[in-house]
């Protein structure tokens, strides 16, 4: 897995799955539908290989840190 596929807006949101949000406040804070946070965080999920968001946050976690460049929200 190669962190720099993802999109600004993947990173984004990979970085509130690893801080805890749950997709109704991951979706607040990028002014989007939890549906639209739902569908993202499947595409990342297909993108990684991961079997569920649990599976999903344990893998970007074991890469060490996920660049903060792109992280502004």
């Amino acid at each position: 897995m190669d962190i720099n596929n993802f999109s600004k807006r993947e990173l984004q949101i990979l970085h509130l799955i690893i801080d805890g949000y749950n997709n109704k406040e991951i979706g607040q804070k990028l002014n989007l539908s939890p549906h639209t946070i739902k569908c993202r965080i499947s595409q990342i999920i297909a993108k990684t290989g991961a079997k569920n968001r649990t599976h999903l946050a344990y893998l970007i976690g074991s890469l060490g840190s996920l660049p903060t460049q792109n992280y502004a929200l």
